[in-house]
């Protein structure tokens, strides 16, 4: 006779709210018995029938991947089986070694004399007398969750060894799991932020497998009803925050292969025993794809390094389930194999047996490999707030490596660093901007490519730290990429789910509230231009910063570069950092290096990861706009010639490498930036020549002119450029005027928009000519809601006197600016001052213009005042 859990004394540690559980149990389904029937009536039954048993082993010796993993598991099987218990458990609870016997005894051809199985009944039984279902002091809930593991995979395959009294042991231990991990606040806290992470998913899917293994003996269990639903809802909960629609893994990819490992297996069985697919190809394809996108190009089964996990561990090499899974059941397995030889095969991290020969043996598929090559160099996973950038998939020649990410997301929970605007650059075989993985002093923010401000970085108060940051694709070409991370909120304060009391009272996922680092603008932006000819790309970097001003003034900018390459200033703000396989050239052209000191210390992490080198920047004050050019060179590759003016207004930079010159104009801020015949109303402008080719590019403005010629007009603050024979805008709502006379297509996402053509222009149908507008308006500022100084343009369509007055929400008059204005377009300026010159604080504030006998007003917001 079996007696249910609900049945049982208390557990022998039991926690109190899951007593209470219990007790409530007790009393709502009372005493209950059941037989169990014999192990043969329903089992196997997971992975493959006693009927499938024979046609899989053949399947498995007939292929020479599979064959030989066999060969080898009967071998170490023999040794394990002469282990004692404690042993055979002795590593994350033997669940690999439990896997390998539990399925070796299954397929063998005498399984009643089977010593592997006996072997897993003496080893479960151990458990059961040596554990209860708490948390374990190393592991914490992945204890539990794995020691559950081992009660599934043995009650399935190896139970046909075991006594009836060992079986109604075993299967006694097992409701006990299933009652408790369904509502013990210990495990059923990973079902909300911020504990949701790799280890609720391993929860659900164990409670899912104990599910599917036990429901057919003892189908009336009130346990097996209630785990069933909780393992819904930590799968539901653990994948749909965690496991984004592009296919990244907000944890990072190590936690990901991990929380596959566990959960495939669960996957198959529900595919095979109720009929439905808990997964879709198309997000099964997503996550190759993006686990293509992280590994490192080294290959060798290394990743990058991404949210408290390090590059080396090579834990897709030993995790490498989902990518055996989706060689039989995927919709691209030649795609599947390509990333598995990378990641466990003959390029990757080939342990056999330390990998996981149970999922070659059941899942693996033989075949052609097609790899990554179709993909897009750039991908933006803005679900993740992750965007990479590649000219190389992993293994490829060390001389054409290029690697670069950038990232800030939203916290959801589990592990995550303060890595809001971390930025990390591999290329020539070198890495010329780390990151650091686990450990305390890894995952601060001094371990990564971040600037400090007085002396601090990003806020940091909980157990994974846990802070929210933007991350913005401006547009994107086959001539450019253009991004902005919003790292403000990072600096100033911890994302919500670390507060007190969340997500019940009396729960804290913090280690203390230091108040933040108040910054009133962090912004990291980046274009990336690509190269011509076999070069790599070229990056533009650039640190937008305004500390509060209850803050001391001191930045500290700061870049972690490989210990073995060598790091010289050659003076005028240009740095080299050299290896074997190439160098990084780095240009500062702000602010003035003249202004700027400079220091390079050594960076312990004190993980496996390899110990960096850092380059500091240091500047005394409490706002800074720090721009770098970095330029990737082979040796004996040409080094640009570089000629840079600095005006109030922005920096003007010229660029000539080989054939080609770019022209760069940065503003600093809103006032617009005229030098030489050359304006721009905007953050960037670009102009690239090369032979008869021009390309021309306008991000976060309205207005680019060059050399007196109007190369990009819109009718509200975006992004706009011209590749030659294609026209990108980032809004197809904007109107448009771009000098594009080799145009054939304008285009926005991917799609192709409708336009008129006026000589050499591509226009809008809804943008207003540069001729005379037919109105008085006063257009939006830009930006809004911006910082002091804000720029607003006036549609003027005969010139004359203009009026502009601001006022506060109370209608109180501020300040008022009368000028006489040109026909077009011209632009007004406000300095966030009044009429006495304070500075007005932060807030809503109206604009009313006044020309021509017409009024027009516009609402705008004040993020900054000026400074004094």
């Amino acid at each position: 006779m079996f007696l249910t859990a609900s049945t049982q004394p208390p557990l022998r540690r039991l926690a109190a709210p899951a007593l209470l559980a219990l007790l409530c149990l007790i009393a709502s389904v009372g005493a209950s018995a059941q037989e169990l029937p014999p192990h043969s009536l329903h089992h196997p039954r997971l992975f493959f029938s006693a009927d499938e048993a024979a046609p899989l082993l053949a399947a498995i010796q007939a292929d020479p991947t599979r064959g030989e993993l066999w060969d080898e598991a009967r071998i170490l099987a023999d040794a394990y089986a002469l282990w004692p218990p404690d042993m055979v458990l002795s590593s994350y609870f033997g669940y690999r070694i439990i896997e390998e016997l539990s399925l070796l005894s299954s397929l063998e051809g005498a399984p009643e004399d089977s010593l592997h199985a006996r072997a897993v009944v003496e080893a479960l039984l151990w458990q059961i007398d040596e554990y209860d279902t708490e948390p374990d002091p190393f592991l914490g809930v992945l204890g539990s969750a794995l020691r559950l593991h081992n009660l599934a995979w043995g009650w399935d395959l190896a139970c046909h060894a075991a006594t009836p009294a060992e079986r109604e042991a075993i299967a006694d231990e097992m409701l006990r799991y299933m009652a408790d991990l369904s509502s013990d606040w210990e495990f059923v806290s990973y079902q909300h932020n911020p504990y949701v992470s790799n280890k609720g998913i391993t929860l659900g899917a164990m409670l899912q497998l104990a599910v599917l293994a036990l429901e057919p003996d003892l189908p009336d269990a009130p346990e097996i009803a209630q785990a069933r639903e909780a393992a819904a809802r930590y799968l539901d909960k653990g994948l749909g925050d965690l496991l984004t629609p592009g296919g990244v893994y907000r944890e990072g990819l190590g936690y990901f292969a991990w929380a596959m490992r566990t959960l495939m297996p669960t996957w198959r069985a529900v595919d095979r025993l109720e009929g439905s697919r808990p997964w879709s190809d198309a997000q099964l394809q997503a996550t190759l794809e993006a686990m293509a996108y992280q590994m490192m190009d080294e290959g060798e089964g290394l990743y990058l390094n991404r949210n408290d996990h390090n590059s080396s561990d090579f834990i897709v090499g030993r995790h490498h389930s989902i990518l055996e899974f989706a060689t039989r059941f995927g919709p691209d397995p030649d795609f599947a194999r390509w990333l598995l030889r990378r990641s466990s095969g003959d390029l990757g991290h080939p342990l056999g047996h330390l990998n996981d020969p149970v999922a070659t043996m059941l899942w693996h598929e033989a075949g052609d490999e097609s790899g990554p090559e179709s993909l897009p160099a750039g991908r933006l996973f803005p679900e993740a707030g992750l965007w990479v950038y590649r000219t190389s998939w992993p293994g490829g020649p060390a001389a054409d490596r290029f690697l670069l990410t950038l990232e800030a997301g939203e916290f959801k929970g589990g592990h995550a660093q303060e890595d809001v605007g971390q930025l990390i650059l591999r290329a020539l075989g070198h890495g010329f901007a780390l990151d650091h993985g686990a450990g305390v002093d890894a995952k601060e923010t001094a371990a990564h490519n971040l600037p400090l401000v007085n002396g601090r970085g990003q806020h940091n108060a909980g157990a994974s730290i846990g802070t929210d940051g933007t991350l913005r694709r401006f547009i994107a070409g086959p001539r450019w990429e253009a991004l902005r991370a919003d790292m403000t909120t990072a600096y100033t304060t911890h994302s919500p789910y670390n507060d007190p009391d969340w997500p019940i009272a009396g729960t804290d996922w913090s280690w203390g509230y230091d108040g933040g680092n108040p910054m009133a603008r962090a912004w990291r932006e980046l274009l990336l231009l690509p190269g011509t000819g076999g070069e790599l790309p070229e990056i533009w970097l650039r640190d937008r910063l305004i500390s509060e001003p209850s803050l001391e003034p001191g930045i500290e900018w700061r870049l972690h570069l490989d210990v073995d390459l060598v790091i010289d200033h050659l003076g005028d703000g240009l740095w080299q950092a050299g290896g074997g396989g190439g160098l990084l050239q780095m240009r500062l052209h702000g602010p003035d290096p003249a202004g700027v000191s400079a220091s390079q210390s050594p960076f312990a992490v004190e993980n496996e990861d390899p110990d960096s080198r850092v380059l500091s920047l240091h500047l005394p004050e409490s706002g800074a706009d720090i721009l770098w050019q970095w330029t990737p060179l082979r040796y004996g590759e040409p080094v640009p010639v570089v000629d840079a003016e600095r005006f109030d207004a922005g920096i003007r930079v010229s660029s000539a490498r080989g054939g080609r010159e770019r022209r760069l104009l940065i503003a600093h801020d809103a006032a617009p930036l005229a030098a030489d015949g050359d304006t721009l109303i905007g953050a960037w402008g670009l102009v690239e020549r090369e032979g008869a080719a021009t390309r021309t590019l306008l991000l976060e403005g309205t207005r680019f002119v060059e050399q007196g010629r109007l190369l990009v007009a819109l009718e509200e603050v975006g992004s706009a450029g011209c590749e030659g024979d294609t026209v990108r805008l980032a809004d197809p709502e904007t109107g448009f005027r771009v000098w594009a006379p080799e145009a054939i297509a304008v285009v926005v996402n991917g799609a192709g928009v409708a336009f008129d053509r006026e000589g050499g222009y591509v226009v809008g149908p809804s943008t207003t000519p540069p001729d005379p507008p037919e109105r008085v308006a006063l257009l939006a500022p830009w930006p809004n809601p911006g910082d002091a100084p804000l720029s607003f343009a006036v549609e003027m369509p005969a010139g004359g006197r203009a009026e502009l007055t601001f006022y506060d929400l109370s209608g109180r008059r501020l300040r008022r600016i009368s000028r006489e204005l040109p026909i077009g377009k011209p632009v007004l300026v406000w300095d966030g001052r009044d009429a006495q010159g304070r500075a007005m604080p932060a807030g809503v504030y109206l604009a009313r213009l006044r020309a021509g006998g017409r009024e027009d007003t516009r609402k705008f917001v004040l993020l900054d005042s000026p400074s004094d």
